[in-house]
């Protein structure tokens, strides 16, 4: 009788485990997919339980904010959209909730301490080694939230591309800890969620606010115009002296650039 040999554990295989064991009822992993983001919301329009989740070794249309793309090459990160039904309390918050459990993770797995650019980018060692996009999904049928995460966890071989390799970054990890990563995520990430307070989340996402005290070019609906920042307000906006005065900024139509120290 001819012995089957035993078939090495695909990434499928063990990322499929990892989120078994994190307590995610539905998952979906794929070699690649456009965004995956895209297939979460299918999946909430389809009657989804919450935290159903989406997965792929690459993207070859990642998403950022303000119809920014996220590189999202094979192999070296994690790519990860995951579908809720936010309540209305939370549903203000869930980028924040977002950020605050990718920052715990990736400090899970580097040991070192993780920053959140204000108000979806978490950095590492000056890095951007995270981004986080939240999409609003309403249909007929549903309305609900879809969030994502992509995690940068290695370099790529060729490096970052130019327009990114300066701000860009990865965890570093030595080995292949892409399924474990991402099963951590999306636990920290249920976590954050049923156990979020306000109160403790804003002391939280202060403590790890990368702006506070920098100097940055912010580009709104009014144009580009330097700043500098002050603090994070009591609902999560961005606090920042401008030449006129003291504004608060908030999410969806500013970018904010640091400006660097010659």
């Amino acid at each position: 009788m001819r012995k089957m040999k035993n078939r090495k554990p695909s990434f499928c295989d063990k990322t499929s485990f990892s989120l078994a064991m994190a307590g995610v009822s539905r998952a979906v992993v794929l070699k690649e997919t456009e965004s995956t983001n895209d297939v979460a919301k299918e999946l909430l329009k389809n009657g989804c339980r919450d935290f159903a989740t989406v997965v792929a070794e690459r993207q070859t249309k990642g998403k950022g904010r303000s119809g920014k793309s996220f590189y999202s090459p094979d192999e070296t990160g994690a790519y990860v959209s995951v579908a809720l039904h936010a309540s209305d309390d939370k549903r203000p918050y869930v980028t924040i909730i977002a950020a605050l459990a990718t920052a715990r993770t990736v400090e899970e797995f580097s040991g070192s301490p993780a920053f959140i650019k204000w108000v979806n980018d978490v950095y590492l060692f000056d890095k951007k080694v995270a981004g986080i996009l939240a999409e609003r999904v309403i249909s007929e049928s549903v309305t609900g939230e879809v969030i994502g995460i992509g995690t940068n966890l290695q370099d790529p071989d060729d490096g970052f591309p130019d327009d990114i390799k300066d701000v860009a970054g990865s965890l570093n990890l030595l080995v292949d800890k892409r399924a474990e990563y991402i099963g951590a995520l999306v636990k920290n990430l249920r976590d954050e969620y049923e156990n979020f307070d306000k109160k403790s989340a804003l002391k939280t996402f202060r403590e790890k606010s990368y702006l506070t005290g920098k100097d940055v070019n912010v580009r709104d609906l009014f144009g580009t115009y330097k700043a500098r920042v002050l603090d994070i307000d009591d609902d999560f906006g961005l606090v920042v002296m401008k030449e006129d005065g003291v504004s608060v900024l908030r999410s969806g139509v500013v970018s904010i650039s640091v400006i660097k120290e010659e």
